[in-house]
């Protein structure tokens, strides 16, 4: 067992042992509380029945008794009873009951030692008054004799909170048990356990492993982390085995069909030759052919080497086509009756799409790590720190939202451009008539309230009647990409959205006054993961597809993507898209809406007619 887990197991013993710990010093200190508290209240009224004796005196020293009744009975209703008892035990003064009914306390332990010469304290229930009392008693020496002055206040209010008090410590005892043993099984059942079962099968998709099957949980804080890559891996799984299965319909297609053949002789001559080699040699119906001037590097040598052994091979070779692109093919040589039979497989396709598979999986495993990274060490705190502060623990908690957050972004992010990819394969597009303008202006809509945070304009302006066939929501979320990118990166304070026509194809633009992009990035910048600053990307939420997707967007629609950086400052994200062939001709609906700025998140009124809203 790891160091952690045997920390994470031993969690609610040791939190537990706490509690016991804690309730049994408060316990301690329960009791030491209550004996001191009846010390204090025995030496107060201890100085008190002095007082009285001293107050009480100049009356019995005179024979006077009726005195020291109206002397008592100011007592009143004040918390203190005072009593005063002749030498024969009669109570001749109460402040609390009517002495003429009081029975004799003589024999009371607390009288009879005052009556002996020395003050006396004692804890009793009281039977005339019915509650537990502290009783002191001092002795005055008169003429007539020995009387005692006794004082009393009564202990039960204060017993009665003090034990209430236990039965509260007891019941804090048991609900905090109760709690620590609940958040502990939650921890185990729903973040732990969980959690290792997600790292390990995201690990086994990063390792190249797709067949993992990806347990989501009933319920808890990982459940919708657990289904977004889930999906994702499901997706990625169903992409790569369409391409490795188009991958090998192609292979047997060429082996058996399309695969250019040469039968060569010893000086390198071509005897004969297919279609498919006419089209790879770009070799005139009808016209010669030598290995030996086929552009192949090393191809000559080994057809050489092959007559001079007279074994045949299998060799893949580099290659510059007719067109100067570089290539590579594969060629499976074996001797005939004619001479050596040439079969050439081109694989320069095969080893894009397998380049691409690998930059694409490490590019998506690589966007997961880091998140996943972030969580595991929140949720490791959170577990290995029992004591972590509250607001320590919340931050713990918003990182692993955060993060989780950013994990289902770029899974939506990859399964639209996954999807929009496999639109554009489809030869039968399911398109309607868009309103170009009327996009634009719902795109702008949505992001209007991040563009307000953030203290910048949006403005949509362009030609109204602008119409395009496809897909609305995805051009919208395409113009939604443009703009965010605008407001994240660019350090505008002003984004102008417009719409134009020309020569049969619709513009859509996207215009930021901000920083502007460098020469150098230019070129990539509509790559997928492609970043000009990673770590501000990152840091900002991006995933690095936004503008592919505007790409493959545009692509999708018959279009294309383009990017300008005036030499006044800035970037020009634009779309170009084939108008609508049902579109009407007339532009007579041309309007300019540069003084209508969208802000604060909420669309001016022309433009909420426009969306329909």
């Amino acid at each position: 067992m790891k160091t952690r887990d045997r920390i994470l197991f031993g969690f609610p013993v040791a939190v537990t042992a706490v509690v016991v710990f804690f309730a049994w010093l408060l316990y301690w200190q329960h009791t030491v509380f209550m004996e001191s508290f009846l010390s204090d209240a025995e030496n107060s009224i201890s100085h008190e029945t002095m007082l009285a004796r001293e107050a009480v005196s100049p009356f019995l020293q005179s024979g006077d008794e009726s005195g020291a009744k109206e002397f008592c009975e100011k007592f009143r209703g004040t918390g203190l009873r005072l009593s005063v008892i002749a030498p024969d035990g009669r109570v001749i003064g109460d402040s609390d009951e009517d002495p003429e009914e009081m029975v004799n306390h003589s024999a009371r332990p607390e009288v009879s030692a005052a009556m002996s010469g020395a003050p006396a304290t004692d804890r009793r229930f009281s039977e005339s008054v019915g509650e537990w009392m502290i009783y002191h008693s001092v002795p005055l020496e008169t003429p007539d004799g020995v009387y005692v002055v006794r004082s009393s206040v009564k202990t039960d209010a204060t017993s009665r909170i003090m034990t209430l008090s236990k039965v509260n410590l007891v019941l804090a005892v048991v609900f905090g048990g109760i709690v620590v043993a609940a958040v502990a099984a939650y921890v185990l059942r729903r973040v732990r356990k969980p959690l290792l079962l997600l790292q390990s099968s995201v690990m086994s998709v990063a390792s190249g492993i797709l067949d993992v099957r990806i347990r989501i949980p009933r319920s808890g804080v990982l459940r919708d982390l657990a289904i977004g890559v889930s999906e994702m891996t499901e997706k990625l799984k169903k992409t790569i085995e369409s391409v490795s299965r188009e991958r090998n319909d192609k292979e047997a297609i060429l082996s058996d069909m399309t695969d250019a053949v040469l039968l060569t002789l010893s000086d390198g001559s071509v005897a004969e030759h297919n279609r498919s080699a006419e089209r790879l040699f770009q070799i005139a119906p009808g016209g010669s052919f030598n290995v030996f001037r086929s552009g192949v590097k090393g191809l000559a040598d080994s057809v050489e080497k092959a007559f001079s052994v007279g074994a045949g091979f299998k060799k893949e070779f580099s290659m510059t086509f007719p067109d100067s692109t570089e290539g590579v093919i594969f060629v499976s040589a074996t001797f005939t009756g004619g001479g050596l039979l040439l079969t050439i497989t081109d694989l320069t396709e095969l080893r894009r799409l397998e380049s691409f598979r690998s930059d694409f999986l490490a590019h998506v495993t690589h966007e997961i790590r880091t998140p996943l990274t972030c969580i595991s060490g929140a949720a490791e705190v959170i577990r290995e720190e029992p004591d972590l502060p509250k607001e320590k623990r919340m931050e713990m908690a918003e990182m692993i939202f955060t993060q989780a957050a950013r994990m289902n972004s770029l899974v939506n992010d990859i399964l639209n451009l996954l999807s929009i990819e496999r639109k554009t394969h489809v030869a039968e597009k399911d398109f309607f008539p868009v309103n170009l303008f009327s996009v634009a202006v719902n795109a702008a809509a949505q992001t209007s309230p991040a563009a307000h945070r953030a203290g910048i304009s949006i403005s949509v302006s362009g030609n109204r009647n602008a119409v395009v066939d496809g897909d609305a929501p995805a051009l919208e979320q395409a113009i939604v990409n443009l703009i965010v990118n605008a407001i994240r990166y660019s350090g505008s304070k002003k984004i102008d959205v417009s719409v134009d026509k020309c020569d049969g194809k619709c513009r859509l633009s996207v215009r930021d006054y901000g920083c502007g992009i460098p020469r150098e990035h230019r070129e990539r910048i509509f790559e997928r993961f492609y970043r000009v600053h990673k770590d501000r990307s990152r840091a900002l939420g991006g995933t690095g597809l936004g503008l592919s997707i505007v790409k493959h967007t545009a692509q999708l629609h018959g279009g294309s993507a383009v990017l300008e950086c005036p030499e006044d400052g800035g970037c020009i994200f634009s779309m170009m898209l084939p108008e609508s062939v049902s579109s009407a001709e007339d532009d007579s609906g041309n309007s300019q809406m540069d003084d209508n700025t969208i802000r604060g998140g909420r669309l001016p009124r022309a433009h909420e007619d426009v969306c329909g809203r």
